[in-house]
């Protein structure tokens, strides 16, 4: 069963509701606009999972610190059908 709180709980007990997660498992969940957030162990996940999970665009399954190493401009500049000239002074 998922251990509920709200931010501020989250906040002033994170280290001790993260403890929990490792040693139990049992997910914490935090409400926040009327959105409920979830904080689980991440699972090691067969191949075949982790294709299904990444075809589900509502879904972030990987490290998040990847998310602000994304670069799409090789991606655009084939889609928009640009020169790397024309997008030399992007970076």
């Amino acid at each position: 069963m998922a251990v509920k709180v709200n931010p501020t709980q989250l906040r002033k007990n994170l280290y001790a509701l993260l403890d929990r997660v490792i040693e139990t498992g049992e997910p914490v969940e935090i409400e926040r606009r009327g959105v409920t957030l979830q904080i689980t162990p991440r699972a090691n996940l067969s191949k075949l999972e982790n294709a299904r999970l990444m075809a589900r665009p509502d879904v972030w399954a990987g490290d998040p610190d990847d998310i602000f190493n994304l670069d799409h401009l090789e991606e655009w500049r084939e889609e928009w059908g640009l020169t790397r000239d024309e997008t030399a002074g992007e970076r």
